[in-house]
């Protein structure tokens, strides 16, 4: 099954340029399914970010990466216009 749409993991630890990718399926995140990658898989859309201790983790997270995610998401979703 390809997935079109993944959210980024923020509490796996990855060097920089590398994320692991969650795919959505519906409204739900698949977990164990991660992908370690640059981009997300199949060419799909970034949407978000998540992180297992919660909303404010992920913020975080995004933050401190917040130059590559918003750069990435802007690629992905120029892909799917």
């Amino acid at each position: 099954m390809a997935w079109d749409k993944w959210v980024i993991d923020g509490s796996m630890s990855t060097p920089d340029g590398i994320f692991c990718f969650c795919p959505i399926d519906g409204e739900q995140i698949i977990t164990g399914m991660n992908v370690l990658s640059d981009k997300p898989p199949h060419e799909g859309e970034l949407v978000g970010v998540v992180h297992m201790d919660g909303d404010d983790a992920a913020d975080a997270f995004y933050q401190l990466r917040k130059a590559e995610i918003d750069a990435l998401r802007e690629t992905t979703r120029q892909k799917k216009d």
